[in-house]
């Protein structure tokens, strides 16, 4: 897996233009906490199914979150993650980003399998799509850290890297099913409102 860390600002220009010509784009962030108006924004992770690129908050600041409107925004790229009401309420509240086009592995792995007991955290998604083991307990690093006091690990920074990588691997499988089931109206349904109700929820 080609992941670049992105500290610098030529660096993150150099993503960002790299990202425009991009068609599909894993999206996941990483906090200290869960809420969007008390946590601090650590890290952003850019899957274009070539690069994961891992955006390095504390040393770019928060501003740089602006340009990536233009591609969050588009509908001509393909946004896919897990629970991304939760990232779309970071984008929101950092830069009043309207993210569009979105796929949520999370809702969508509840819809195909609705009405059973099943837990549908990345973790679990992974397992029954992938076959892989994640080893999650390294997000309990992010939470509640002290940014001044961080100093990232080769560890944590794949974590996250790769938590925008997973959601887009996972996806060509779950379409399969909404095909075979026959639930695409349902599906166009819930993934159109995926920002309404991020909206509501902020």
């Amino acid at each position: 897996m080609n992941i670049q860390i992105v500290s610098k600002p030529y660096q993150f220009a150099n993503m960002v233009r790299e990202l425009f010509s991009a068609k599909i784009l894993g999206v996941d962030t990483e906090t200290t906490g869960l809420d969007q108006f008390t946590y601090h924004p650590l890290l952003i992770s850019l899957y274009d199914g070539k690069v994961a690129y891992v955006v390095d908050l504390l040393e770019l600041g928060l501003d740089v979150i602006k340009q990536l409107k233009p591609i969050l925004e588009s509908h001509d790229i393909f946004k896919i993650g897990h629970n991304l009401t939760f990232e779309y309420k970071f984008f929101y509240h950092t830069a009043r980003i309207d993210m569009q086009n979105m796929h949520d592995v999370m809702i969508t792995d509840k819809l195909i399998y609705a009405g059973l007991r099943m837990r549908h955290t990345l973790k679990d998604v992974a397992f029954r799509r992938l076959g892989l083991e994640l080893d999650k307990t390294i997000r309990k690093s992010f939470i509640d850290a002290k940014p001044e006091d961080i100093s990232w690990s080769k560890e944590q920074l794949e974590y996250s890297a790769m938590d925008a990588v997973y959601p887009v691997d996972i996806y060509p499988l779950q379409m399969e099913d909404i095909k075979q089931q026959k639930l695409q109206r349902v599906y166009e349904l819930e993934r159109n409102i995926i920002a309404p109700t991020a909206i509501i929820e902020y």
